[in-house]
């Protein structure tokens, strides 16, 4: 388990929005990687004026789309389409577990990784490849913080649905497409729900074998 920070590069997704907001807290709630090698992102946002962070936001390199989803108190919840930030391909490259949030603040990511140390090695190493400064704010063999493979009861309910309906037998038994025509959701709520389902059993597996 280790704790890191690296900071973004000129350029980089998120560089130039977290410059122009230096006190704006942005967490990453939820990833998914489209076959299109982009990625969809769930953020909250908090900052001082929602309305010019998420014009900022669609002003980023690589951005291929921002939504405001909704606001939650002092929060904004927004989803953007992306070229995908080099941390996810190389964490996925490595089978290394990045868990939710991942911090975005005055231009570094803060994130908690889960792994073999060899493999946290190798993420270390080619982070130095991508990004200017790569920090281990903290390193050991301690447990995740919190529960990270408890779901909510309405995941649950979604993850029974998609079973019942054959989603994850091999060959499965219905598409995506069609298992979110029955469901009423679209395709990419339905992808991003169930992916984040799957990331959070993957992590309760990992922090069962820490």
């Amino acid at each position: 388990m280790a704790k890191i920070r690296f900071e973004i590069p000129q350029g980089g997704l998120y560089y130039r929005v977290s410059q122009d907001f230096p006190e704006a807290t942005i967490e990453v709630t939820a990833t998914h990687v489209l076959s299109d090698g982009r990625v969809m992102a769930e953020l909250d946002v908090l900052a001082s004026d929602f309305t010019e962070f998420i014009e900022a936001l669609g002003r980023e390199p690589g951005v291929v789309s921002v939504a405001n989803v909704a606001t939650l108190g002092p929060t904004a919840r927004c989803q953007i389409m992306a070229q995908t930030p080099p941390y996810i391909l190389l964490a996925g490259d490595l089978e290394v577990l990045i868990r939710y949030p991942r911090i975005i603040q005055a231009g570094a990511f803060t994130v908690e990784v889960a792994s073999r140390v060899s493999q946290l090695q190798k993420l270390i190493e080619g982070l130095h490849r991508f990004y200017p400064v790569v920090q281990v704010l903290r390193f050991g063999r301690d447990r995740m913080r919190t529960s990270p493979g408890t779901i909510t009861a309405q995941q649950h309910a979604l993850l029974h649905q998609a079973l019942a309906a054959g989603y994850f037998e091999v060959p499965r038994r219905i598409t995506l497409t069609r298992l979110a025509h029955k469901l009423g959701k679209s395709k990419s709520s339905l992808s991003r729900g169930l992916a984040l389902i799957e990331e959070k059993l993957a992590e309760s597996i990992a922090a069962s074998r820490s």
